[in-house]
């Protein structure tokens, strides 16, 4: 911790044994850390350490205060690699898991109404209300890296891995025009070739991909095999197969619903 004025460190919070990704000043008495030895720590503003929360799955990246109101009677919410948003009380007492995610989870951000928000490598912010994810927004990106929430309208700003800032509201006149929404639905849907694909390292070239009448015409070889398909509006869908229902069932990331301002 630092002294504003002269830039003096006033105390140490010591106790880490990997690199610290997050930190939270909870209010005048607490200063909240995760990091990546999978601990969550609870320190005075003294440097003194008042609770250690061991055995998390994995790393833990983002903390956020919870609005004393929360439906949860939760303190503060940590979120990190193993994909779970867990809500805790300030004596390290575990209250909730929100589960939806499908990778490493970035940020987390509470709204004005008390409603979570949280960024992640599966390419979605989602907006949770007490436990219940009642909102996901697809971006265009690889990855949502950053997600922050103005507490003065509600509005949600996105940092993603295309280079790209977002602004994202629910206000009606707040909203971006027609034919931007449409954009950046079309963005999306373009986008939507399932992340365990591009990480195998596969160069497509959509001229060369078959269209929808392979799925009627072939069979695949093995379960989980994947078929990219030329869709006749020039889209890429994803296909994988599947041996008990003896079809091709469509895994493309535009199937789930989008819902962007």
């Amino acid at each position: 911790m630092w002294d504003i004025e002269n830039g003096e460190t006033v105390a140490e919070l010591k106790g880490h044994e990997a690199s610290v990704w997050a930190v939270l000043a909870y209010d005048k008495d607490h200063i909240i850390t995760g990091c990546a030895d999978k601990h969550i720590r609870v320190f005075s503003s003294g440097g003194k350490l008042l609770q250690d929360i061991p055995g998390l799955p994995d790393v833990v990246r983002a903390l956020c205060k919870l609005p004393p109101n929360h439906s949860s009677g939760a303190a503060f919410a940590s979120a990190g690699n193993d994909q779970i948003i867990r809500l805790w009380t300030i004596d390290g007492m575990e209250v909730a898991q929100l589960l939806g995610h499908e990778a490493f989870i970035y940020a987390i951000g509470v709204l004005p109404n008390g409603d979570l928000v949280s960024s992640s490598e599966d390419r979605t912010v989602r907006v949770w209300r007490g436990t219940e994810c009642i909102q996901v927004i697809f971006h265009p990106a690889i990855s949502v890296w950053a997600v922050s929430v103005c507490k003065d309208n509600g509005d949600i700003v996105t940092g993603a891995s295309d280079k790209m800032i977002r602004v994202f509201s629910r206000e009606p006149e707040r909203q971006a025009d027609p034919d931007t929404l449409k954009a950046f639905a079309d963005s999306v849907q373009a986008s939507s070739i399932p992340q365990q694909t591009a990480s195998e390292g596969q160069k497509i070239n959509k001229e060369t991909l078959p269209g929808p009448e392979f799925l009627q015409q072939k069979s695949g070889t093995k379960e989980g095999q994947v078929q990219m398909i030329r869709e006749e509006n020039g889209n890429v869908t994803a296909h994988t197969w599947s041996t008990a229902a003896n079809q091709w069932i469509n895994v493309s990331r535009h199937e789930h619903s989008i819902d962007a301002g």
